[in-house]
């Protein structure tokens, strides 16, 4: 997985918060959490000032709505109850599976200016359905806005990064060099990346906006705290 900058913003719960994070060196380190007015008029203007901001940095940009009103080039509508086509499960069971593995892994730290918070194990129901897959059921009276942000953070760093065109285009023209005579090896690679692909490209279809290209790194003006 390829470092990032992550700005994730749940309108969904008790009250709007957005969480901004950056993935590095194989750690998601959670910069900032920011809570918002439950009025949708104000949110409208604040948020979207947020996310412009946040877009020209390159950050990776995902935001969950009960009702898709903000609008804002470079962020992409992503809800935990969406379904992920590849993993064929929804997008939350993908969240929890990779938020359980990265916590027990010490693979997510807070800066100093974000007291911990975690998904409380009382509020997290596991299950196993017909097909022998994981999946999550929560208790989502629970489940606050920044448990929500927390969640699409976590998806946002397993996710292929759909702003990023350069490496859809390398993907696709890796794929469309198939009149090459391929080794089983190289064949499972590009499936792998077909796969990718098709992932980043469902949320740019799903999406109104339009993407940007993303940079590397730690958001502009935090500290990593190692």
């Amino acid at each position: 997985m390829q470092d990032k900058k992550i700005l994730c913003i749940s309108t969904v719960g008790n009250m709007p918060c957005a969480i901004t994070a950056a993935w590095r060196d194989q750690k998601l380190t959670i910069f900032k959490k920011d809570f918002f007015s439950t009025s949708a008029e104000d949110n409208q203007t604040k948020l979207t000032e947020l996310i412009t901001d946040r877009a020209k940095k390159g950050f990776t940009i995902f935001i969950e709505e009960r009702f898709k009103t903000i609008k804002c080039r470079g962020a992409y509508h992503v809800n935990l109850t969406d379904a992920d086509k590849l993993a064929k499960t929804q997008v939350v069971n993908v969240a929890m599976t990779n938020y359980i593995a990265m916590t027990q892994s010490n693979m997510i730290a807070f800066s100093e200016a974000v007291p911990k918070f975690a998904i409380a194990q009382s509020n997290i129901d596991e299950k196993i359905d017909d097909s022998g897959k994981i999946t999550y059921s929560l208790d989502w009276s629970a489940i606050k806005a920044d448990h929500r942000a927390l969640l699409l953070v976590i998806y946002a760093v397993v996710s292929n990064d759909p702003t990023q065109s350069v490496v859809l285009k390398g993907i696709f023209s890796a794929l469309n060099k198939t009149k090459e005579k391929l080794s089983p090896v190289t064949t499972r690679i590009n499936n792998l990346k077909s796969n990718d692909a098709k992932r980043a490209q469902a949320l740019i279809d799903k999406s109104p906006c339009l993407p940007i290209n993303s940079t590397k790194g730690v958001p502009e003006g935090f500290t990593l705290v190692e």
